[in-house]
């Protein structure tokens, strides 16, 4: 949606991604784009929403549009939120904000009414075995003894806990 939104190549050139813009936008490099995300305390307060306004307010560097992208938008403050909605309600032309929650319910409903929600499928799993032995084991000690500790085999090295959650997403889908 972001490169969408700020990308300014003709379309008779290079396949839509492949430019600059756009390869500026997937590392997070484009002036006219700015990504809020929680802070360390794991919400997103009053003052980071006041630069979102406030930067919101600039005219656009390079592209028609500038776009805000608020990562785990569920976690503002009640008072972040209450600031925010002034912003939402009113913003000048080509100022756009994408919000992302997996929780679209924890926000208040002033802020749900001034959005448009895209409901996102998980992304697909690739090359996930469709066996792995130990993450199977795990699963199946867990569930026969209910015993937080039978997950320990998994949960001690980062690649076994990786493994194990393809696993389980594999066999969720299922």
């Amino acid at each position: 949606i972001t490169k969408i939104l700020l990308c300014h190549k003709p379309e008779s050139q290079a396949p839509f991604g492949d430019c600059n813009t756009c390869r500026r936008v997937d590392i997070e490099m484009h002036p006219d784009l700015l990504i809020c995300q929680p802070e360390e305390s794991g919400t997103i307060k009053v003052e980071s929403i006041r630069e979102i306004s406030h930067y919101m307010t600039l005219t656009p560097v390079e592209a028609e549009n500038k776009v805000c992208v608020i990562v785990d938008c569920h976690q503002m403050s009640i008072g972040a939120a209450n600031a925010f909605l002034k912003t939402l309600e009113e913003p000048a032309r080509g100022r756009f904000f994408v919000m992302l929650t997996p929780i679209p319910a924890s926000l208040p409903p002033t802020i749900r009414s001034r959005c448009v929600e895209f409901r996102m499928a998980p992304a697909p799993i690739e090359n996930v075995p469709e066996d792995s032995n130990l993450a199977k084991q795990t699963l199946d000690t867990y569930l026969k003894t209910r015993e937080l500790s039978a997950l320990s085999p998994v949960l001690t090295d980062k690649d076994a806990c990786h493994a194990f959650v393809r696993y389980l997403q594999l066999h969720l889908r299922e």
